[in-house]
Parts: C-alpha cells; sequence; structure tokens
C-alpha cells in the first residue's frame, strides 16, 4: 500500500535540483494458535492440544477492525494489513485462565512485510472440594483422602471433621476420582460428588467442564463394640453369678434396628 501519494508535481526552472519520493508499506499478516497450557508454564508442549473455535478480535489505532476464530487446529490469521498500531485480542471464557500472555492481548507497532506470530495459551481450570464429616459429629480424627488423576494419586490431604474443606484448581483434560485410606476403628459409612448444579458424580471416575466444581463429602461412623455372653442361669434370675459358667460354641445373630442380619 502507499505511503506517499500516487502522483507528485514539481516545478523546475534551469539548474534546480528537486528530490521526490515514493513510499510503499508492504501489506503484513498477523498469525498464531490457540492451545490449552495445561502445565501452565507459558509454552505451547507437544502433550498439550489446540482449542478451536475461539474468537480472536483485531484492532488497528484503537478501532475494531474485525474478527477470526481458531480452526480445529487452533490456527487463526489476519492478513493485507496496512501501517499501524495493532491489539490482537482473545474472547473471554469461564472456566479458562489466560496465561500467555497474561492479559489475554498483544499491542505491536506492525512492520513492512512482517508476518507476525502471536500464541494464546489459556489454563482450562476445575475445582474439586473434599470434605470430612463423622458420627459422631466433630470428631479431631484426621483422616487421608486423595484425590487421583487418571489411576495415580495426585494431591492429598488429612482432614477432620473440624476441618475447613480443600480446594484444588485442577485441568479439565483429564479424569479424576477421590479415595480414602482405611483408618482402624473407623468405616467410611458414606461418599456422595456433586457439581455445583447437584449433579452427581462417580467417586470412582469423573470428568469437570471448564470452570465447574465438583464437591466430595466423605462420612465416617465411628466403630462400636458389642460383648455377648453365654452362660449357665442356674437360678434363672436373668444374672450371671458367681458360679454360673460360660457356655462355649454357642451360635449368636447380630440384628441392626431395621431387624437386618
Amino acid at each position: 500500500t502507499n505511503t506517499t501519494p500516487l502522483c507528485q508535481n514539481t516545478y523546475l526552472i534551469p539548474g534546480d535540483y528537486d528530490r521526490l519520493e515514493f513510499g510503499n508499506f508492504k501489506l503484513g499478516k498477523v498469525e498464531g494458535y490457540k492451545y490449552d497450557d495445561i502445565n501452565k508454564d507459558g509454552d505451547w508442549d507437544s502433550d498439550e492440544p489446540a482449542v478451536s473455535g475461539w474468537k480472536i478480535e483485531i484492532y488497528k489505532n484503537h478501532d475494531y477492525v474485525g474478527n477470526a476464530f481458531t480452526n480445529g487446529d487452533g490456527y487463526y490469521s489476519f492478513s493485507n494489513l496496512g501501517p499501524g498500531m495493532y491489539k490482537i485480542e482473545e474472547g473471554e471464557k469461564y472456566g479458562w485462565k489466560a496465561i500467555n500472555p497474561a492479559d489475554g492481548d498483544y499491542h505491536f507497532m506492525l512492520i513492512s512485510g512482517e508476518t507476525k506470530r502471536l500464541d494464546f495459551g489459556n489454563f482450562s481450570w476445575g475445582k474439586i472440594v473434599l470434605d470430612k464429616d463423622t458420627l459422631p459429629e466433630w470428631s479431631m480424627e484426621k483422616f487421608t483422602l486423595n484425590i487421583l488423576q487418571g489411576g495415580n494419586e495426585i494431591i492429598e490431604h488429612k482432614l477432620s471433621d473440624w476441618s475447613m474443606p480443600s480446594m484444588d484448581i485442577v485441568s479439565t483434560r483429564f479424569s479424576y476420582s477421590v479415595t480414602e485410606d482405611e483408618k482402624t476403628g473407623w468405616e467410611l459409612s458414606n461418599l456422595v460428588c456433586k457439581n455445583q448444579g447437584g449433579e452427581i458424580k462417580d467417586p470412582s471416575g469423573f470428568e469437570l467442564r471448564p470452570g465447574e466444581m465438583v464437591r466430595c463429602d466423605f462420612t465416617n461412623t465411628l466403630l462400636g463394640k458389642l460383648k455377648v455372653v453365654k452362660f449357665s442361669d442356674d437360678n434363672g434370675d436373668g444374672i450371671q453369678n458367681n458360679g454360673e459358667v460360660q457356655l462355649p460354641d454357642w451360635g449368636m445373630n447380630l440384628y441392626n434396628t431395621d431387624n437386618a442380619y
């Protein structure tokens, strides 16, 4: 594109000298990729996927020029760009944190003939909350709760009924499960995982959508002990008195309050 008039006039008299300059700016281009920065290091690593369908906007000298959407490879481009100060900006989406650039936009002066590559890396996050309840309530006993990613333990918390719930931010690109280490004298009597909308999640394997929070409540019951004695009630008073012997090898059955064996 021309940066000086296409036609310039001059008037010369014998012996005069004049200089006429014609400037041109070779149109430039901006291109780049959108990717999920799983490890949040700002670099696009080989195991980090591209993100398609993301809106990228371009401004020139503070004026809106247009937009493009990333394709299946995460690629976008703007071509035939003339001279000026530009801003390339990504659209915001809930559940995604801008990593590179941290503010989600680039500012630059385009050089003649330049093809500038500007990538956008974002971290797609979800939250996992763990909480501990006990029966009886408010036990100070601490339990070890685990978060597994793809079957491998990545996070461990030690919580009691007095503890505040834990909260961990994780990538939505993996599947997760939650477990509890066994503790002598206690039984894991209930484990329920739900998202913020009340949707039930399977504790043995669930995935997170961007911005989704899953809360898992672990309830443990303190086990009791029951001693049963069978004896020969010689005087029939219903009490084991001195001299009344215990009877071995006598079968006993135990039922709960619902009359279940």
